[in-house]
This record gives C-alpha cells, sequence and structure tokens, in this order.
C-alpha cells in the first residue's frame, strides 16, 4: 500500500488520467474539486437514520407527508464529522439533518440520471431502485425493466403517441436493443420468442400482470391484447419495383426487424380480424361485470383472469380462453362507504331504455338509490364517466361474442333478480321467526319471477330452515330476521357468481378455438394485500402471490445461472434461499422433507403437483376444523389453537403475536409479516349454501337458469351427495389426507378449490416463458406526477422486487464490463497492461479469492464487499492527488494574479490617455455640427420671414379692397338692385362701342359681388328645411288649437309668437310656386300701372321682378316634380301592394269590428285608389286614346 501512495506515480500517472473539466469523478458518485479537494456528493434521505444534537436516535424531524415524498432522495453532504460518525446533509428545501454515516450509500449519477433497466446499475439496492424510477417518471417515462421485469409507473393520463398504431409499429419492426423500455416490447418479446425463430413447435409464453388496485393492470392487459390482435395482421404494402409479397403473422415478426430497406419505402398497415375483435370484445364486458369503484381505484378488476391468447400455425390469433380467479362475491351485498357495486347495476338502470326497465321493474324514481344493494356505500357515480354510455359497450360486445337476444334478456332478468332480491326486508313474527316486510312483499315476487321460482317457496326457503337429525329425520324451525336476510344474500350472491362464471363459460364457447399450435397467456391477478386488518381473503390473495413469487424466484435464480455461464462464471459459491418455508406453511404440496436439495422445492414439479400432500399445513388444518360440529366462533377458536400447536416455533414462517395470540396469527411473507384475524375463517372457508337454498335455485322452471346458468349449483349439490355417499370414512380421515369422505369434504372448501385452480395455473405457467409486468401505483390521490416515494417503496416490495435484488446480492451483485473496469482501477496498480493480469495483482494486494470476484468473458463479476474495497481504495488515492494537484494549482493562481495585476496597471493608463483624446475629439465634432446645423437653421429662417411677408401682403390687400369697397354696406336686394342697373349700363356702353365705360361698369360689377358674397356669407344658416318647416308650422298650429280648446290662451300666445317667426321664415324659404306667383301678382301690378299711365311706378315694380327673378334664380331653374313623383311610388307595382296591403287592413279591423278605425281605412283605400290614373298601365292609356279619338 505505501509502495503505490507515492509522489512518482502519482506525476506519472493520475495528472495523465484526465479530469471532467472542473471535478474528478469520484468512485462513490460524488464530484471532486480540483481545487480544494473537497468531494460534493449527495446520499440517499434515510428517516430512519436522523439523529438528534444530544446523539439519540429521531422518529423523524419532518412530517409525515414530506417524509413520504423526501425518502430515499438524493441529498447533498453538507459536513462528515468522522469522529462522531454523523453527517450534516442539506435537502432540497434547504433544511439540514443530521444522520447516521452507518450504512448511508452515496448515490451514484447513471441513479440519478435514471437507466431504462435497474440491472444496469453498478450499485443495484432498494435506494437506488427507486431513484432511477423516480427520475424516469419527472419524464414521464413509466416504464422500467428491473432485470425480466417491466415496471409500470400509473401516470394518471394518457399518452396517445405512445400508444398509437405507428408506436405499435415501431416496436414491432425495429431493433429490439434500441427501444425504450415499453408494454409493446414485453408483449412484441414474447410473440417473437413463441414463434420460436420459425421452427415447427411453439414455445408458449405468459405475461403475468400484477399490482395493486389502481396501479393500472386492467389497462396493461388491455393494451398488451390490443398489441398482439393488431400486430397478428402486420402488413407492409409492396412497393411498385417489388416483387416480393407482404409479411404477415409470423414472417413478419421474423423478418421485420431485418427488411429495414423495404420498410423505408413501404407503407405499413394494421388492421384487426373478426375474431381479433371478439377477443378484445371480452375486456369491457368482463369489466361491466367483474370490476367495481374502490376507494383506490374507479375500474378495479375484483376478479383474476389468466386469458390464453391462442395461435395458428401461422402466427395468427384463432381464439382465445379465459379462467378466473376468486370473484369477490362479498361486494354484491355489501360496500365500503365511498365504493360501488359492479359496474352492470348502474349501466342497467342508466342506460336501459324505458320499456326494458319497465320489464325488468327497474324503473324507480330514485334510480339507483332506491335498491339496497347499491347504496351501502353511498357512493352511485363515477367521475368522468357514462354509465349509460357504457352499458350500449356492454350489449354490443355481447353481441359480438355471440349472446343472442333470449339469452341477453335471461342474463339481464337474473341481474334485475338480485337487485330486487335485495330490497326484500323480513321482520320479526314471534317465536323466532320471521316474515317478510309487507312493503317489500313485490320485490320478493319480482325476484322469484326473474327467476322462475314459486315466490311463496322462496318466502318459506328464507324464514324457515331444515335440521336433519341422526335419524335422518328432518325438522323445520323458523329463522330470525337476522336470519332470514342472510339466506336471501347468499342466493344473491349465488345467482350473481353463477352469472359471471356462466358468461366466462359462454365466452370461452365462443372465442376459444378447437385447437391451437399454441398460446401466450396473459395473467391479471390481484396484488399482494397487508391492511391494518386481515382476513380470510386477504390470505388466500397473499397465497396466490406468494405462489407466483416462488415461481418467479425459479425463473430469477436460472436467469442467473444462464448468465453465469454464458460469462464462463463458476457459481458453485453462490447460493439463493426461496420462500419455500412459507409456502410449506400454508400448503402441504410446497412441503420438503429435511436434507433434501433445495432446487426441488424450487423446480416446479414439486409446487404443482408433487410434495408431501399428506403434512399438515394451515389449509389442511382449516378443512379438518370446518368438519368438526360447533358455532363459528369456537370453530375459528379450535383452528386458531391447531394452529399455535402446530407451527408455533416450529415453522419459521409461522408467528404467534404477542399481543392478541387468541384471536390472530402471523405469517411471514416474501414481502413481509401479516397478521391474520382467525374471525370468520372457518364459515368462509366453507361456500355456506345450504341444502334449502340449493334446492330453492334448482327448482327454477326455466332449464337454460337450471341446468346451464345455476351450473355451479347443481355441481355443488352432486358434491354433496357423494359425500353423503361416503361418510362412512368419518371426520378423522380428512387430517390424514386418505380418500375417503374427508377427502371429498375437503374439495368441497373454498381454500382447496382456489389452491387446486392456482396449482394448475402454476403448472401452466412453468410449461410457458414467464415475463412479469409489475403496476405500481404513484399515490393515494390518483394525482399525475406525483411521486409519493414511500407508497411505492411498499409496493415494490410487495411486488417482489427486493427479492430480485436480494437474489442477486447473494450472488455477484456488481457486474462491470472489461473496458470500463481497467479504465477505473488501473491506476491503482501502475504498469499492469492487461486486465487479467490487474485483478491477479490486486487479488494479492487485498488477499482474496474468486469468493469475492471473477473475471468472465466480458465482464467482471463482483461481490458488494469487494466492489467497497476498491472504492476505499480508488478513494485515497484521489484524495493523495487531489493535495497535488491544488499545491501546483496554487502556484500557477498567483503566478496568473501577478501578471494580471502589471496588466490591469498598464490597461488603466493607457485608458486614461485613450479617454482625453477622446473628450477632445468629441468637442472638435460638436463644435463642427453645431456651426453646420446653425447655418442650415439661418437659411430655414430667412425663407420662413420671406413667405410670412408675402402672405400678410396678399391678406392686406385683400383686406384694404374689402374696407374701401362702397357697397359693402348695402343689403342683398339693394345690391341686387344695383347689379341689374349695373348690366343695363354694361349693354347700353356696350351697344354705343364705349369700352371705356364698360371697363368702369366691370369694375364696378366686380365690387358688386364680392360685397354681395360677403353679405351672403356673413347670413346665419336656416335652421330648417322647406319641408322641416312646415312640419314644424303644422306642428305648432296644432299645438294651438289644442292649447285653445284647453283655454291655456297663456301658452297660446306663446306658440302664436312662435307660428309668426316660422312664417317669416317662409318667406326666405319660398316654393318655386310661390316664387312665379309673386312674380305674376307684380306683373299684375305693372299692367295696372300701365293701364294708368305710371310709367314710372311701372318701372318700379319691373325692377322688382328683376330683383325676384335674380334672388331666387336657383329655385326657378329647379324642376317641379310630376304628380306621380310626389306620391312616393316608383310605379304601379308599388302602388297596387300598398293599395292591396290597405285593403287588408280594412278587411282585418272589419272582422275585429274596429268600426272607428274602419272609416280612416277606407279613406286611405280611396286616396290610394285615386292614384292609379297617375300610374295608367298599357291597356288603361290605349283605352283612352280610343276614348279620345271618338270624341274627336
Amino acid at each position: 500500500m505505501q509502495g503505490l501512495l507515492n509522489s512518482e506515480y502519482w506525476n506519472s500517472s493520475i495528472l495523465h488520467q484526465g479530469t471532467r473539466e472542473s471535478g474528478m469523478v469520484n468512485p462513490d458518485g460524488g464530484n471532486m474539486d480540483v481545487l480544494t479537494g473537497r468531494i460534493t456528493r449527495e446520499v440517499y434521505f434515510d428517516p430512519s437514520k436522523l439523529i438528534g444534537k444530544d446523539g439519540k436516535v429521531l422518529a423523524s424531524t419532518v412530517d409525515e407527508t414530506k417524509q413520504a415524498e423526501m425518502l430515499y432522495k438524493p441529498v447533498k453532504v453538507v459536513q462528515e464529522l468522522a469522529s462522531e460518525k454523523i453527517v450534516l446533509v442539506r435537502d432540497e428545501f434547504d433544511q439540514v439533518h443530521r444522520l447516521t454515516s452507518e450504512g448511508l450509500l452515496t448515490v451514484k449519477a447513471e441513479a440519478k440520471e435514471g437507466v431504462p433497466d435497474i440491472l444496469d446499475l453498478n450499485d443495484f439496492s432498494e435506494m437506488s431502485l427507486l431513484e432511477s424510477l423516480r427520475s424516469r417518471y419527472a419524464r414521464d417515462e413509466v416504464y422500467t425493466f428491473v432485470g425480466p421485469i417491466l415496471i409500470s409507473i400509473n401516470p394518471y393520463k394518457w399518452n396517445h403517441a405512445l400508444y398509437s398504431e405507428s408506436a405499435m409499429i415501431h416496436h414491432h419492426t425495429q431493433a429490439k436493443e434500441h427501444l425504450a423500455p415499453h408494454l409493446f416490447k414485453v408483449a412484441d418479446a414474447s410473440y417473437v420468442a413463441f414463434i420460436n425463430d420459425g421452427s415447427k413447435l411453439p414455445a408458449n409464453q405468459s405475461i403475468i400482470i400484477s399490482g395493486e388496485s389502481g396501479a393500472g393492470k386492467t389497462e396493461a392487459m388491455k393494451i398488451i391484447m390490443q398489441y398482439l390482435a393488431r400486430i397478428t395482421h402486420y402488413r407492409v404494402a409492396a412497393t411498385p419495383d417489388s416483387t416480393s409479397d407482404s409479411l404477415t403473422g409470423a414472417s413478419a415478426a421474423i423478418l421485420g426487424a431485418a427488411a429495414s430497406g423495404t420498410t423505408a419505402a413501404a407503407a405499413p398497415h394494421l388492421e384487426v380480424g373478426e375474431l381479433e375483435k371478439k377477443v378484445l370484445s371480452t375486456n369491457p364486458f368482463l369489466e361491466s361485470f367483474g370490476n367495481a369503484k374502490t376507494l383506490m381505484n374507479d375500474n378495479s378488476s375484483r376478479f383474476g383472469k389468466y386469458v390464453k391468447i391462442q395461435f395458428g400455425a401461422t402466427g395468427r390469433i384463432v381464439g382465445a380462453e379465459i379462467t378466473n380467479y376468486l370473484l369477490e362475491k362479498t361486494r354484491i351485498v355489501r360496500q365500503a362507504e365511498g365504493e360501488r357495486n359492479f359496474h352492470i347495476f348502474y349501466q342497467i338502470i342508466r342506460g336501459g331504455d324505458k320499456d326494458l326497465l319497465a320489464d325488468l321493474c327497474l324503473d324507480e324514481k330514485d334510480g339507483t338509490g332506491a335498491f339496497r344493494y347499491l347504496t351501502h356505500g353511498h357512493c352511485t357515480d363515477i367521475a368522468g364517466k357514462s354509465d349509460a354510455d357504457d352499458f350500449k359497450v356492454t350489449m354490443e360486445c355481447m353481441t359480438a361474442i355471440g349472446l343472442d337476444a333470449r339469452l341477453q334478456r335471461t342474463m339481464l332478468e337474473l341481474v334485475a333478480a338480485v337487485l330486487h332480491l335485495g330490497n326484500v326486508s323480513f321482520q320479526d313474527a314471534g317465536e323466532g321467526g320471521s316474515v317478510p316486510e309487507p312493503s317489500t312483499q313485490r320485490h320478493l315476487e319480482l325476484a322469484a319471477r326473474f327467476l322462475n321460482l314459486d315466490a311463496g317457496e322462496m318466502q318459506k326457503t328464507f324464514c324457515s330452515k331444515q335440521i336433519t337429525t341422526r335419524k335422518d329425520e328432518t325438522v323445520v324451525k323458523p329463522n330470525d330476521a337476522a336470519e332470514a336476510a342472510d339466506k336471501r344474500d347468499t342466493l344473491a350472491k349465488t345467482v350473481y357468481s353463477c352469472v359471471f362464471n356462466w358468461l366466462v363459460r359462454r365466452l370461452n364457447m365462443t372465442i376459444a378455438a378447437d385447437k391451437c399450435w399454441g398460446f401466450m397467456g396473459v395473467l391479471d391477478i390481484y396484488g399482494f394485500e397487508a391492511f391494518e386488518h386481515n382476513s380470510f381473503e386477504q390470505l388466500l390473495i397473499n397465497f396466490a402471490n406468494e405462489t407466483l413469487q416462488n415461481q418467479f424466484n425459479r425463473h430469477i435464480f436460472e436467469m442467473e445461472q444462464e448468465d453465469y455461464e454464458r460469462e464462463g462464471i463458476d457459481w458453485s459459491y453462490v447460493s439463493f434461499n426461496d420462500n419455500q418455508p412459507c409456502l410449506a406453511l400454508l400448503d402441504s404440496r410446497y412441503y420438503r422433507e429435511a436434507g433434501a436439495p433445495e432446487g426441488e422445492a424450487a423446480g416446479g414439479a414439486v409446487a404443482a403437483t408433487g410434495g408431501k400432500t399428506g403434512a399438515s399445513c394451515l389449509f389442511n388444518i382449516l378443512d379438518d376444523v370446518k368438519s368438526v360440529g360447533g358455532g363459528p366462533r369456537k370453530a375459528d377458536a379450535r383452528f386458531l389453537s391447531a394452529l399455535h400447536t402446530t407451527f408455533a416455533g416450529k415453522s419459521e414462517a409461522y408467528v404467534r403475536p404477542r399481543l392478541h395470540s387468541d384471536v390472530c396469527f402471523g405469517v411471514k411473507h416474501y414481502a413481509g409479516l401479516v397478521l391474520y384475524e382467525v374471525d370468520g375463517f372457518v364459515e368462509r372457508n366453507v361456500e355456506n349454501l345450504h341444502q334449502n337454498v340449493r334446492a330453492l335455485a334448482l327448482s327454477s322452471t326455466d332449464p337454460l337458469i337450471r341446468d346451464d346458468i345455476l351450473l355451479d349449483v347443481k355441481l355443488f349439490e352432486e358434491r354433496s351427495h357423494r359425500k353423503k355417499g361416503g361418510a362412512g370414512a368419518g371426520p378423522g380421515s380428512a387430517g390424514r389426507g386418505g380418500k375417503g369422505g374427508g377427502s371429498r369434504l375437503r374439495e368441497a372448501s373454498l381454500s382447496s378449490q382456489f389452491r387446486s385452480s392456482l396449482a394448475t395455473l402454476v403448472e401452466t405457467l412453468d410449461m410457458t416463458t414467464p415475463r412479469y409486468v409489475r403496476c405500481v401505483k404513484p399515490n393515494h390521490e390518483k394525482l399525475s406526477g406525483h411521486f409519493d416515494s414511500k407508497e411505492i417503496l411498499r409496493q415494490l416490495r410487495y411486488a417482489g422486487m427486493m427479492e430480485a435484488i436480494r437474489i442477486r446480492q447473494q450472488g455477484y451483485a456488481l457486474r462491470e464490463p472489461h473496458s470500463v473496469m481497467y479504465k477505473q482501477f488501473a491506476r491503482l496498480v501502475p504498469g499492469c497492461a492487461s486486465l487479467p493480469d490487474l485483478v491477479e495483482k490486486l487479488s494479492r494486494m487485498l488477499n482474496v479469492d474468486a469468493r469475492e470476484w471473477q473475471m468472465g468473458v466480458s465482464k467482471v463479476f463482483m461481490r458488494k464487499s469487494m466492489a467497497e474495497k476498491l472504492a476505499r481504495l480508488l478513494e485515497l488515492r484521489v484524495k493523495f492527488g487531489a493535495h497535488t494537484i491544488q499545491r501546483a494549482w496554487t502556484r500557477l493562481r498567483r503566478h496568473r494574479a501577478a501578471v494580471r495585476l502589471q496588466a490591469t496597471i498598464r490597461k488603466y493608463q493607457t485608458r486614461r490617455r485613450f479617454l482625453a483624446f477622446v473628450r477632445g475629439l468629441s468637442a472638435a465634432q460638436a463644435m463642427c455640427r453645431m456651426r453646420n446645423a446653425r447655418r442650415a437653421y439661418l437659411v430655414g429662417r430667412r425663407g420662413v420671414i420671406q413667405l410670412q411677408a408675402h402672405v400678410r401682403s396678399f391678406l392686406c390687400v385683400q383686406e384694404y379692397r374689402r374696407i374701401t369697397n362702397p357697397y359693402n354696406k348695402l343689403e342683398e336686394d339693394a345690391l341686387l338692385r344695383l347689379i341689374i342697373e349695373l348690366e343695363a349700363d354694361a349693354k347700353t356702353a356696350e351697344e354705343r362701342k364705349a369700352f371705356d365705360e364698360c371697363v368702369a361698369v366691370a369694375e364696378k360689377m366686380k365690387m358688386v359681388d364680392c360685397a354681395l358674397t360677403s353679405v351672403r356669407e356673413a347670413r346665419e344658416p336656416l335652421p330648417y328645411t322647406r319641408k322641416s318647416l312646415e312640419e314644424k308650422v303644422a306642428e305648432v298650429e296644432s299645438a294651438i288649437e289644442d292649447m285653445s280648446l284647453r283655454k291655456n290662451f297663456v301658452a297660446c300666445s306663446k306658440l302664436q309668437i312662435e307660428l309668426q317667426s316660422l312664417i317669416e321664415l317662409r318667406r326666405l324659404m319660398p316654393t318655386r310656386q310661390e316664387v312665379l306667383n309673386d312674380i305674376a301678382a307684380l306683373q299684375t301690378s305693372i299692367d295696372e300701372h300701365f293701364q294708368c299711365k305710371k310709367f314710372k311706378a311701372c318701372d318700379e315694380v319691373q325692377l322688382q321682378v328683376k330683383v325676384l327673378e335674380l334672388k331666387f334664380r336657383d329655385i326657378l331653374n329647379a324642376k317641379e316634380p310630376s304628380a306621380a313623383e310626389a306620391t312616393g311610388f316608383r310605379g304601379r307595382g308599388d302602388l297596387e301592394a300598398a293599395v292591396k296591403a290597405a285593403e287588408e287592413e280594412l278587411m282585418h279591423l272589419e272582422a275585429a269590428k274596429n268600426f272607428a278605425a274602419c272609416q280612416k281605412a277606407q279613406e286611405e283605400v280611396n286616396r290610394l285608389s285615386g292614384m292609379r290614373k297617375l300610374f295608367p298601365t298599357s291597356a288603361e292609356k290605349e283605352h283612352e286614346i280610343e276614348h279620345l279619338e271618338a270624341a274627336i
């Protein structure tokens, strides 16, 4: 070690390794400042490592919400107190926390950036997994691989481009190593592997989808099925110069990625065949009957299903087969607060037409609120969801899968029967008996009618029970109201579950193929559950997840072995632990004898069919206890006591709680410890279908209901008869696993049926190549973009991700390519020319062997402890080199500072001289600009002064001429007289050829015209036109008449004055006729004066006539409108239209008997009719001409 830490090495090696701009890469993931030598690194924030100033561990220094957000988030290290083993960190909220340094993991850059496959991380851990997922989720990259597992985080928003047809084609035709994680990638990889490179035998595949409610399992399954349905019909249209056929089915899957040239020139196309449409129609159909709204999910699947998509030899889909598991029947009769029943109930009521609802008697005013089974959760609506629209889709799917109108009607009647059963209530009738309440008797009769049962027998079955004595005598006892309601709920659950199973059978009959080449299975299964109160259903669900996790562990272990063998690694040093103890506790088929090799239990055959079936296990004990008489509580107590006695301290997977051990027990699952409350275990394990209820259900008169839909009840009844026939074996034989009645009894239990179906499922999965999709719910609020670290980490643990980490860490957890390994650690041993030489020397230096690390074909495999040793050694070397670089940098910085100081002084002096020169130059430029500007200003000023002088001179001449004009003070009439006289003088002078007099007269005429123009311009404009003046005069005259009638003489006098002023205005605006009348009157006056020999007066009046003609020249020259034009009509057509309108108005008034208005209307008709003469037609004109000719 000391020989390696010398300055010669650092001068020759480290300085030539290079740095990353401002810092060097720290092997622990931080960046080192080359100036200070300090490593700025980030660690994962772990609230469990928070400590106070007194050194005690704190539960938390942040609230629970922030703690959930901050869990395992990167935080910057502010200071490390090595002596106290304390690290000060600063979070993103700029708060400083104290953490213990023990166990803190450094954040690597690759984890912070997020990688497509988590197994590519060098430091693969729970924290790096969460950080990588967080980084990718922030970029809307919701899919991430963890080896063979695809993690899908629900984005709570739909990205159309991510699931478009072009995206499907891209994932199907491109090279798979270049594709980002996606559901399409998983489906396409399964399909290509299924085709098996064109071999004659298929390689059956399975895609296992799991996760919590609301994590997106149902949507993921639909996306995968839609991809397979379309991609198996993939076509590439041939180009005009191409002679090859289009690729379809298996050929497209095999050759699509290779034919990149053809793909670029062709038009890809996807289509869906009729059979594929039927297969896809099963999704919304099953969602209607098997999905419901829960607190965590608006469309939660309340059953598990395994869909076998069957393929033919051409790679096309030929059918599908569906297997369902564990329908949540308790939801039919009871829902939690804020949850709904199955969707189909609400769809019928809100989507059915009036006739259908009337026939099913579901047309209640309150709608869904009128049925008790739909109102337990006080939630009947889902935001953004239309039950009416979904009902249409459901009915279309029924038709698509081949259900005719009769089957559809029968199915809807049975659903309605369940609703009516829920509305039947019971009341105590004395002596421990009960009867239906009268108000609900109608619902009982309706339920019986739809089930084709006798209403009286149904009431009798609900309100009484039959007890068979040891002497095979039957005793009938009454049921109280609670027992009757329990039987009612039992029948409702039985009917609905039988309907659901019948629908699945019908689906399989419709879409399943008789023969198929191979299949691809898609499993949508409920995720691991651990609540505050866990019951029998949670044990079955967790057992299913435990079984699938065992299958997953075996698959991961096999992949690890393949990786080791491919790289040539000796994996005899590696051992793996599985969850076999937990499975052996629950199911005897997983029991392994002491000393048996671990691989046997994980081999699949033992789990599916082998094992020691007679060994004691939890479910066998549960089946034994239920066969013993006694009440449910006593049976549960005996079951719990048997568990404590059999497994406490003997099974490592069984836990007897310190508290409340009399009511619960614990099981160590792969995801953690879960405590189960035994209340109701025994009763729920038995399908509590009473004999008289079975007899009632099977008494239906409809063969379809009795023999087909209620087939499960019929088979249950047959098993009961067989059990009675083999009862001689005794109850004790059940515990010994014999073939007597106990065995048949065990087959009838719910747990045994579930284990058998699960074993069949595992056997099917083991015959396929599995692929895993783990759906994760990012938060409980269903918010897009919100990443709840604590909640996601819990789901990852429940999904088995930590098991994958554990399996990886039990082997060689870190794997580095040869080139990366040599480049990173060659500086530790200078002079090593090859990687094998480097590994050998480092092994001797650190005293390690092949147990710690091995070199494979392309990678170096290391255990985590070995990687930490190398990282620590490299850190010491880097720190030493940092100090050396720091000293050299300090000297260089001082030299640069001196040079910079000298340059600054020289720059200052030069700048002073330059600024002085600039100031002088600026002053000279300013003087030149001022001189030029002043010269331009003076030239312009002189021009303006000259212009002003010319204008003033012109104005003064005009004003002088106006002032010196002798005619300015004359009025308009005098000026007109003067113009007439001057015109006469001019004519006389012209006749006498006295041109000098003509010039003088013209000058006077010009002066008179100027004066006349000034007078007219100075006159105020008239406020009225002649038309408006006449209207105003008429208005004032009407007002005078009205005031005189009212005897308001004061107002009359004022109006009279106004009328006089208006009449005066008339004179200033005479009409043409008035002017002509005035001229005619003056002509008459001239004649009178002429007869009287008053020639002077004649001359005066003649002058007045000329003044009037000159004054009103414009009026006299204006054209007088004709009588037709004065009417306002453009022609005979307009007039006839007005006449017709007036006649219609008259007829309307006559019909209304408004005789006062009729008179005025008649006058208007007469007036308009009289105007017809002004607009004669051609016929009228010809008639008038003939009349005149006759007169001539």
